[in-house]
């Protein structure tokens, strides 16, 4: 089976980092022309290839904890791209610490990168969605915002409250055509946890296949999601991973 999405505007914000960087550079492979934002990571030479020709990559620098830089921020993607058929948002960081300890900058900070961000971000979005009457919105969540996380309450309560937010943009957006999924990717290894050898043991332990996941299996599993093969899928979480 051939996914293609030849032609779509793909705005990403969040797209650099580990799992950031795979999502666009397979949206670009297969035909997308991308806007994609960043905040303080520097892309790969590869990516940097695409971002040479103007008419297939866009990158534009978002603070997604600030309104003001993200309605600017993704005006300014969609107009370099032409317009928008699929939003995609995944940014994800973590300040790890048991709540007792926890101090409130942790956890708001985290509260407003990975969950009032989605807010900000889709507020704008969603304009150009409902105007064209279809569009597809993809959340990266993770698979601790379903089971929670020792020492993770603020990233698990961000995650979970990702859900909730999909789930209520499905239901708000349908009657325009506009769909919203979340995607709960297990242990990946990135720069949130390349340093944790025993976060990915548990999951290992976890998991049916003895197995962690990886960016191209998640990046695949997103392109055939946003893909015309599938088109009567909203308001759904799904687990890529094995873990149960």
């Amino acid at each position: 089976m051939d996914v293609t999405l030849n032609g779509k505007k793909a705005i990403v914000i969040g797209g650099s980092g580990t799992i950031g960087e795979e999502i666009v550079k397979r949206l670009l492979k297969i035909g997308c022309i991308v806007g994609a934002s960043y905040y303080s990571h520097q892309y790969e030479s590869e990516l940097l290839r695409y971002k040479n020709d103007k008419k297939r990559l866009v990158l534009q620098h978002i603070d997604i904890t600030d309104k003001v830089s993200v309605k600017k921020g993704i005006d300014l993607l969609v107009d370099q791209c032409d317009g928008v058929d699929i939003f995609i948002y995944n940014p994800g960081i973590c300040a790890d610490s048991q709540l007792p300890q926890m101090e409130n900058e942790q956890w708001e900070h985290v509260i407003n990168v990975n969950l009032t961000g989605a807010f900000y971000a889709s507020k704008v979005i969603s304009k150009y969605l409902i105007k064209n009457k279809t569009g597809k919105m993809l959340f990266i969540s993770s698979y601790k915002g379903i089971t929670g996380s020792y020492g993770q309450s603020n990233y698990s309560a961000s995650k979970a409250g990702l859900i909730g937010f999909t789930k209520s943009l499905a239901r708000e957006l349908g009657e325009y055509n506009i769909v919203a999924n979340v995607i709960c990717p297990g242990f990946i290894k990135t720069g949130l946890n390349n340093c944790s050898p025993y976060k990915e043991r548990i999951a290992i332990q976890q998991s049916v296949l003895s197995r962690t996941s990886n960016t191209k299996e998640l990046a695949s599993f997103i392109l055939y999601l946003l893909s015309d093969y599938v088109q009567n899928v909203s308001g759904q979480v799904f687990h890529v991973d094995s873990r149960v």
